[in-house]
């Protein structure tokens, strides 16, 4: 017999490559290649055909009927089911156990309707993380999950580059605050930049060096906090009592966060003291204060396939070069 990798690698391999012939055939529940290879290893014969049915063929002119196998596609599951079951009795726990998880995987795996595709696909994608270290089952489970169904695939990749475009802008913008916050001197815009700020939390980049006690859940709780502070005395004089004290709150909620997720902490070597600033983030010395890198205003850029405007240069009084003549006596 085989090594245990190697006939688990077949099965797979037989599963997800062969056994769509299934559906075509007249006796389903006898043509499965993954089933007829575990009844060769295991020397367990297969389940026979309990019950017929005569069907006559397409052809118009001269049809003739034969006999096929009556079963309906859940009796042909459950049948499936006890044919593993009656076979891998033979097999070492292990191997035993693998067959059955990737049964359960694959159960809804030739179904045509598009809930058993998205739901093979979802199975499937959990037995290549499972065995993302093996290259060959990778590679078959991955090419399996592309040839179910490439709309289910497209639109998953299609999320999934939203998700990443979106990422990108977010970060993008936030960056593009800071200076914005720095520059203007009407404490409105302000109010209004702080606001935009606080949904970005979290897509900047790992700005603060080094390790940090609390790791990014305590730096993110520390910009909130410092940009809350901000707009509650921002809003003293400008915005309503309740908008004040619902910028206070919040601020002190953030603070309460920062607390309970320091006192977590598991990692007492890590660097603890004030990483955003002596006296806050957006303050002068913080890592986002008026004085950072992130505040400086950036040149503009020339847009591609614009003409850079001709400069026009003044021609300098040029003297008179001496020659040799001139010191001749």
């Amino acid at each position: 017999m085989q090594n245990l990798k190697q006939i688990f690698t077949h099965y797979v391999a037989l599963r997800l490559t062969q056994d769509d012939q299934v559906e075509f055939s007249d006796f389903p529940s006898q043509a499965s290649a993954s089933l007829k290879y575990l009844s060769e290893i295991t020397n367990v014969r297969m389940l026979p055909v309990e019950q017929t049915k005569r069907e006559r063929d397409a052809d118009p002119i001269q049809p003739e009927f034969y006999e096929v196998e009556d079963i309906s596609t859940q009796e042909l599951i459950q049948k499936r089911r006890q044919n593993i079951q009656n076979m891998i009795k033979t097999l070492p726990n292990s191997l035993a156990a693998q067959i059955v998880e990737f049964e359960n995987w694959t159960t809804q795996l030739h179904r045509p309707d598009e809930q058993s595709k998205i739901e093979t696909v979802k199975n499937l994608k959990k037995a290549a993380q499972k065995y993302k270290d093996d290259t060959r089952l990778n590679d078959l489970i991955k090419t399996s999950i592309r040839k179910i169904s490439p709309s289910i695939v497209k639109a998953s990749e299609r999320r999934k580059q939203k998700a990443t475009e979106k990422k990108a802008l977010n970060k993008k913008r936030f960056y593009e605050i800071i200076p914005l916050l720095h520059a203007t001197h009407n404490p409105m815009e302000k109010i209004r930049l702080y606001k935009e700020l606080v949904p970005l939390i979290g897509f900047q980049n790992e700005d603060v060096k080094g390790p940090v006690k609390g790791g990014r859940k305590r730096i993110n709780y520390e910009l909130k906090r410092d940009i809350y502070k901000n707009l509650a005395s921002l809003a003293f004089g400008r915005l309503s009592s309740r908008d004040r004290e619902r910028f206070e709150d919040l601020a002190e909620i953030y603070q309460k966060s920062l607390f309970e997720c320091l006192k977590r902490s598991k990692y007492p070597h890590e660097i603890d003291g004030k990483p955003l600033g002596p006296k806050g983030a957006f303050t002068a010395g913080g890592i986002y204060g008026p004085d950072s890198s992130f505040a400086a205003k950036k040149e503009p850029v020339l847009k591609q396939n614009e003409p850079e405007k001709s400069v026009k240069v003044e021609k300098l009084f040029e003297p008179t070069l001496f020659s040799d003549k001139d010191f001749e006596y």
